[in-house]
């Protein structure tokens, strides 16, 4: 049997000695729970949602349960989530109680392809109210608002809640965490979940939430085979989904012998866009994975990787005939990137 794939972040942004313990600990945790999933099912949907719930219970991650509070001291999620073999997507935002908006949007998926009544459409995003409403149509269990904060979330909320109104420049916290899973099929998911960027406006929608800005995948077939690419994003969300980054990444990388080189100027066009001044610190990070597969072969060419302009990223990845996942922070001290690319066969 072919083996499957998994790569999961936690978030680019700043990492203390204590979280990047965490960090590197439960990107470990989410990649090995991939597996199991893959293992179990061979769904790749499953296995990056499995992956990304991980990272939404791990308080270390701005994600789920510890997400950044909105400027009114509320927790206000978002994910989505899109899957190779037909091409859609899901999403939430503004999620307040529930601390798996990952698994929402896998529910909302399945939504997607059964048929409605008097021929409506099923809703690719839903929002705020209307994500209370759907947990209650789906019997989903929910959390109070409450419930999902954290001792840390709070006292950070409070920190930063008093350098606003002592007019003192705030850091963008953002990490959003993230993961591209592989069936043995070759049949690919990513998924991403975010709390958001601190003491947000309330009902602000990320990147994390729209398709081809925050997440993105896409397949080229031709005659000598197919190519399918997944790439999943964390930083700043406004720039990131004002550049359309992961949708430009995904039609860049799908063609190209040179990785490297296609994302060294995809980072470069990033910081250089006309919008960039507006937005103090910008930050960016992501995840990414290619599979090539060659008409009359079983072999499959696997390329997967990370790039991030932020000063640190958690990232984990590993195949599913693999013991054990490969974790690491980079640390980018002062340089102005990190790229990293491997390729190998699936």
């Amino acid at each position: 049997m072919n083996s499957g794939f998994i790569i999961a972040h936690a978030g680019a942004g700043l990492y203390s000695e204590r979280r990047e313990h965490s960090a590197k600990d439960a990107c470990a945790k989410a990649c090995m729970h991939a597996k199991l999933e893959l293992e179990a099912t061979s769904n790749a949907i499953a296995a990056a949602v499995a992956a990304v719930k991980v990272l939404e219970d791990s308080p270390v991650c701005n994600a789920g349960t510890g997400s950044n509070l909105t400027v009114n001291g509320e927790v206000e999620c978002e994910a989505g989530l899109m899957e190779s073999q037909t091409g859609m997507a899901a999403s939430v935002g503004v999620c307040k109680d529930y601390k798996y908006p990952s698994e929402l949007c896998s529910r909302l998926l399945k939504k997607r392809k059964l048929p409605k009544s008097h021929g409506r459409i099923p809703p690719s995003m839903i929002v705020s109210h209307g994500v209370s409403e759907f947990l209650k149509e789906e019997g989903f269990p929910t959390n109070s608002n409450e419930d999902l904060k954290t001792d840390g979330s709070r006292k950070q909320y409070e920190k930063w809640k008093q350098f606003l109104e002592d007019d003192v420049k705030i850091p963008t916290a953002q990490d959003t965490v993230g993961a591209i899973c592989i069936d043995p099929s070759g049949e690919f998911c990513v998924c991403c979940s975010s709390g958001g960027i601190l003491l947000k406006s309330t009902g602000r929608i990320g990147s994390s939430a729209i398709p081809g800005h925050g997440f993105w995948l896409d397949r080229h077939m031709n005659a000598t085979g197919s190519s399918t690419f997944a790439t999943c994003m964390t930083g700043t969300g406004e720039h990131i989904s004002n550049t359309n980054f992961a949708l430009r990444c995904s039609n860049l990388m799908l063609h190209t012998e040179d990785e490297v080189q296609v994302l060294e100027s995809l980072i470069r066009e990033f910081w250089e866009h006309p919008s960039s001044k507006y937005i103090p610190n910008l930050s960016l990070g992501f995840i990414f994975a290619k599979m090539e597969a060659f008409t009359g072969s079983q072999s499959r060419r696997l390329t997967y990787g990370f790039a991030n302009s932020s000063p640190a990223m958690a990232i984990g990845h590993m195949k599913t005939n693999s013991k054990k996942p490969h974790v690491l922070i980079t640390r980018n001290h002062d340089k102005p990137y990190t790229i990293s690319v491997a390729s190998g066969r699936l």
